[in-house]
């Protein structure tokens, strides 16, 4: 199998501090990145998904500014119409991946309790 140096990025997990690693493949240093988006999760080397939830609020209050100011001027928009935009515009950027956030809320949780 042949790896593309140029499009492969490395991550070193587990670490709060920034972990410096000099990786070479085919004569080429690999790009290390401390963020990183894959398949549309942003992923951080803690695995905290803070940068996943800031970047799914941002979307979820864009889509919803759009759906607000139709519902909001009234022009000719029903509010079954205006449910149903919600339904297909903002509530799947909060659903998406919701088995993780669910089990980092209770992993999170549970190692909180006293």
């Amino acid at each position: 199998m042949f790896l593309n140096a140029s499009k492969t990025k490395v991550m070193v997990f587990g670490c709060d501090k920034q972990v410096e690693c000099d990786i070479i493949l085919n004569n080429n240093s690999v790009e290390q990145v401390f963020e990183y988006k894959y398949l549309g999760m942003l992923l951080d080397p803690l695995l905290s998904f803070s940068l996943q939830t800031d970047y799914v609020v941002s979307k979820a209050k864009r889509a919803i500014n759009k759906v607000s100011m139709l519902i909001r001027d009234r022009n000719g928009i029903l509010v079954h119409v205006g449910i149903q935009l919600y339904k297909s515009l903002v509530r799947p950027h909060l659903e998406r991946a919701a088995p993780v956030w669910a089990s980092i809320f209770f992993f999170s949780y549970a190692c909180h309790l006293p």
